[in-house]
């Protein structure tokens, strides 16, 4: 908050633009937010910053999917890398949480190749698309 004085929120509708680490930039429009004129604070609600969040991620799983599967291993080669099995890899909280990029193709998950060597290298396996 920039505001010396409590905000006075108003009710606004417009685009708002998302910085994602795999997409960039990514606009969702017509973002329904509550917003101070003075220092242009957004206040979401809970189901506009979900609505905002499901974008991001659909933009997101889109990009991947269009990577060529050559590009794609499997969870048994991912942990190989790793170094770890392929059930520790399965339950590892940040892998499951997104930090290693991968498409799920029926019961089975197929992991970008440089996201997973970035993993190894950084612990987070994000990056521009």
């Amino acid at each position: 908050m920039v505001c010396l004085k409590p905000c006075k929120f108003r009710k606004v509708r417009k685009d708002f633009v998302f910085h994602s680490i795999i997409a960039g930039q990514v606009a969702v429009p017509r973002a329904s937010s509550l917003e101070c004129p003075k220092c242009r604070e957004r206040l979401f609600s809970p189901k506009e910053h979900q609505a905002i969040i499901d974008n991001v991620l659909k933009v997101e799983k889109k990009l991947i999917t269009q990577q060529p599967i050559e590009r794609f291993i499997t969870t048994k080669m991912a942990a190989d890398i790793l170094g770890m099995t392929r059930q520790s890899f399965n339950r590892n909280k940040r892998i499951k949480r997104g930090f290693i990029m991968y498409h799920k193709m029926g019961d089975f998950s197929y992991y970008l190749r440089k996201s997973v060597e970035m993993y190894k290298k950084t612990s987070d396996g994000r990056y521009p698309l």
